[in-house]
């Protein structure tokens, strides 16, 4: 019990950290076992080209958290993930804080999460383990079929630690190794009929004779492996100066770390190859009974590879509910992470304040390459009705369909054509020029904190933050003045300056949102320079009502970190330097559209820019629009209850509200036109500029807004018993999903109306740790057994039903006419259906350990456990075929990375 806590956190300690059962030893699975942190599920939850740290603190993004070692940063800034890390046996305590962090923690608008290292003494000890599990020790996988799976994982190593110069000078040394051979379960369909005609189709055939891409069903092998090591040095230089050093690699390999699994061939996956490693130095000084300095230094570098699986790289077919093949569009990715990070800070002990003040400096050089589309993306979907002379196609039409004339209906390529009526993309994407990044970030702070004992019985901490962002300014590039200008374009085609967008009819055929006008002047406004810098004010309470009661609470602004990732897609794609040509049925060469002509190219590419066609040269380009760091005000307020020094109760309200936060959406989609008289051949809908293509904003237009009640007890019982159970109500809500540009948001002129329930909602979740030593805990060598468990259950994460259409803005002429953005998969939803109105199943899932040790001696001990993690078997779906005019409606998808089955794990451990 900590009598001083006034934020929403929680310590895990060296007994869950050791005896508790956790999957693949991750450590950050710890902090899943607290109220206010869950599982993320955004895009990237499972992986990916820009995957997340994985954990949603306070329902807010998964990329806006600040994990720390040993209180220095621990972050890839490219992506807003937590970087390869070392051995759970080499950490010795952790602390999550969800909310109300003091002054000297920044760099979140989530949440932090601080490890602490372990230390040598004077005592030689260390450990030895052993874990080991495969496919004989798991239960059949959900969605196999009669396929089985060839699954093996082991993990090994060992820690050792003691003294150099005896009360002087001590050493700790950790080493892991990982590694894990699985396989992944791809369930794309090979037959299907289409048309009107019912034509059987075989998309394997299709696809191999298109592409020279074998597409691959059923079980397919994977690799992933690891292996970190920390050193660590301790000097006692006198008894008021102590010094540490730690060093720290890593080198990751993973064949999955874009999942293929499912409806996405594995030419559509991804690996990462990743050398990771870390020097900080520290030294605190205790200059006498009312002042100590910390002083740390930190020099990391990262080196990140995400390569292609598709070794013809051809180009990404992506056929919206059907199947994905093809070289991912951002791949291959290179890049190196540069950091040094300075942290200091004094801290004065005076009379019933005590001051804590210091700075936090950092810098990163980042060096890479962004190929963002340079393979091609050819993108399937449900059309709509386009013109008189194309036919409405679903995704599979469109792709068997390729080659058509669409004026004879004859095939020019082997594919047959359906009654007569081609099929069409709905969009082809390139990317040509410079794709090559070296820059750097830097990131400066500075803090305030007074701890201010008034009474015995009450206390205030009061807090201020300085944060400045500093990032190089865009380059200057002439679209962007263009795009603000208005006016003619050399080809003719004139800017919109403001348009109405027609209400969307319901399914009961009621007027949905009303009409709105927007001017372009505001949609293609730029802000050309991202760097920004803020105050954060933070005051918190402590009242001790009474000797088992207190009431806390506090309420502050929190700022995060512009992820560099996406920051760089702006940088380099500016319609100079990186141009990028998205093209769709509406642009034609010789008459044709256009599609069909990049289809005909060697590789179903064009081979440069310059073989681009003048008629259907359309280029995308990313706008930085207005955007400064993420900002969060947050407030909680709790009560808690210990009739006993080891007994707890607690009660936690929490609010969170979010701005600034990172959203993608493509401005210059389709709007109706005033010109449209309904003559043949004209269509209804214009683009903004009818000058470019896709023009993707990324701007600071995301919210979010969080509220949760938490109540819990912690029991410690005898040395013996200890026990966490909790449960949250939450509502989390947003008008965004991420910064990939797969996410954009149905109405992508107006972020305001995507406002709704968040991917991160989970309203119920209940949460149980414990763990039972017969012989006590406190000595490690006493235990004989020890029985320990995990337990989470809530409600289903929601989804999103889409149409598969891109039918945004109603019906004109007695035909539903999208925006035809080209850049994204359709955002659209059925008329009157909400963003995230259908919810996946509950899940549920108990972890269980059960461990015996042999005593060696009197300083060493022999344990042997048996891990069985999702102990009754149940399958938790975490993905929906959501698309409607897709096989398998509704129907849960295989996910991979993910344990769905139970798995047993054994387990040997020698400690001394």
């Amino acid at each position: 019990v900590d009598p001083t806590r006034t934020t929403v956190s929680a310590t895990i300690d060296n007994n869950f950290i050791t005896n508790l059962p956790i999957n693949r030893r991750d450590f950050t699975a710890f902090s899943l076992t607290t109220p206010q942190v869950a599982k993320d599920n955004g895009p990237t939850s499972q992986g990916g080209a820009a995957s997340s740290s994985g954990l949603s603190f306070s329902g807010q993004n998964a990329r806006a958290n600040n994990i720390m070692v040993d209180g220095l940063d621990n972050n890839d800034v490219s992506v807003g993930s937590t970087r390869t890390t070392f051995s759970q046996d080499a950490i010795q305590e952790f602390v999550v804080v969800a909310n109300g962090f003091s002054a000297e923690y920044g760099r979140a608008a989530g949440g932090t999460l601080n490890i602490i290292t372990k230390s040598g003494g004077n005592d030689f000890s260390g450990s030895a383990f052993y874990f080991f599990r495969n496919s004989s020790m798991e239960a059949k996988r959900p969605l196999a079929g009669s396929t089985t799976s060839d699954f093996k994982q082991t993990q090994f190593g060992a820690t050792v630690g003691g003294p150099l110069v005896k009360d002087k000078l001590f050493y700790f040394v950790s080493v892991e190794r990982f590694n894990r051979d699985d396989t992944n379960n791809i369930t794309i369909g090979q037959n299907y009929t289409v048309g009107l005609d019912n034509h059987p189709v075989d998309l394997f055939a299709a696809v191999n004779s298109a592409t020279g891409i074998q597409l691959t069903n059923g079980p397919q092998d994977y690799n992933e492996n690891y292996t970190t090591g920390i050193v660590k040095l301790d000097w006692v230089q006198s008894d008021n100066s102590r010094w540490n050093m730690r060093y720290s690699q890593a080198k990751e390999v993973n064949e999955n770390q874009l999942p293929w699994s499912g409806l996405m061939d594995r030419s559509a996956g991804g690996a990462r190859e990743i050398k990771d490693s870390g020097l900080s130095i520290g030294n605190t000084w205790t200059a006498s009974a009312t002042f100590v300095n910390d002083f740390r230094v930190l020099i990391s570098n990262r080196d990140h590879s995400l390569l292609s699986l598709d070794d013809t790289h051809s180009p990404y077919l992506s056929l919206q509910g059907y199947g994905t093949v093809g070289t991912q569009r951002f791949l291959p990715q290179l890049r190196k992470e540069g950091n040094t990070e300075l942290v200091e800070s004094a801290t004065f002990f005076l009379g019933s304040h005590t001051l804590k003040t210091g700075v936090d400096l950092m810098q990163t050089h980042l060096e890479g390459t962004l190929p963002l589309q340079f393979a091609g993306v050819y993108r399937f979907q449900a059309l709509g009705a386009i013109s008189p002379t194309v036919a409405i196609a679903n995704g599979l039409q469109a792709f068997t369909g390729v080659g058509v004339n669409p004026t004879t209906g004859n095939s020019t390529s082997a594919l047959n054509p359906f009654n007569g009526q081609p099929g069409l993309p709905f969009a082809f994407v390139q990317g040509f020029g410079d794709y090559y990044l070296n820059y750097k970030a830097k990131y400066y702070s500075a803090f305030l904190q007074d701890d201010w004992q008034i009474t015995p019985s009450f206390s205030l901490k009061l807090g201020l933050r300085f944060d400045k962002e500093e990032l190089p300014a865009f380059k200057d590039a002439p679209d962007y003045d263009l795009l603000e200008a208005g006016g003619t374009r050399l080809d003719g085609s004139n800017q919109l300056a403001t348009f109405t967008l027609n209400p969307i009819p319901t399914s009961t055929g009621a007027t949905g949102a009303n009409g709105k006008t927007y001017r372009s002047a505001d949609l293609f406004k730029t802000q050309r320079d991202w760097s920004s810098s803020r105050v954060s004010p933070r005051l918190a309470f402590n009242w001790q009502v009474g000797p088992t009661n207190r009431i806390y609470g506090g309420y502050g602004h929190f700022s995060g970190r512009t992820q560099l990732g996406p920051y760089s897609a702006v940088y380099l794609n500016n319609g100079r330097d990186l141009i990028t040509v998205i093209q769709t049925p509406l642009d034609t060469v010789g008459g044709a559209p256009a599609p069909w002509y990049s289809w005909a190219q060697p590789n179903h590419r064009y081979q440069n820019y310059a073989s681009v066609p003048t008629t259907a040269n359309k280029r995308g380009i990313l706008l930085p629009g207005k955007y400064e760091m993420p900002l969060t005000k947050q407030a909680n307020l709790g009560w808690e209850f210990t009739p006993r020094p080891n007994l707890r109760f607690t009660f936690d309200a929490v609010h969170v509200e979010g701005e600034n936060f990172l959203n993608v959406r493509d401005v210059n989609a389709a709007v109706p036109d005033p010109a449209f008289t309904g003559a043949p051949g004209q269509l209804p809908t214009r683009r903004v500029d009818n000058g470019y293509a896709s023009v993707h904003r990324y701007d600071g237009s995301g919210e979010s807004k969080y509220t949760s009640y938490s109540v819990g007890t912690a029991w410690q019982m005898q040395d013996r018993f200890s026990v966490s159970l909790s449960y949250t109500w939450s509502k989390t809500e947003d008008n965004y999903t991420d910064w990939v540009t797969d996410v954009t948001p149905r109405n992508t002129f107006d972020p305001k109306d995507e406002m709704g329930i968040s991917n991160q909602d989970q309203r119920h979740r209940v949460l149980a740790s414990l763990v039972y030593n017969t012989k006590g805990y406190n000595n490690a060598f006493a235990k004989d057994w020890v029985i320990s468990l995990i337990g989470r259950f809530a409600s289903g994460r929601p989804y999103s039903q889409l149409t598969g259409v891109d039918n945004d803005y109603g019906i004109v002429g007695g035909r539903p006419w999208g925006n035809f953005d080209g850049g994204a998969p359709a955002a659209d939803r059925p008329n009157g259906v909400a963003r995230n109105s259908e919810n996946m199943p509950f899940s549920k899932n108990v972890d269980l350990r059960v461990s015996r040790t042999f005593h060696v001696g009197k300083k060493a001990g022999f344990e042997v456990m048996l891990d069985v993690f999702n102990v009754f078997n149940h399958y938790n779906v975490t993905s929906i075929q959501n698309v409607q005019n897709a096989p398998n409606y509704g129907q849960p998808i295989v996910q991979s990375n993910v344990d769905f089955n139970r798995q047993m794990q054994l387990g040997a451990r020698y400690t001394w």
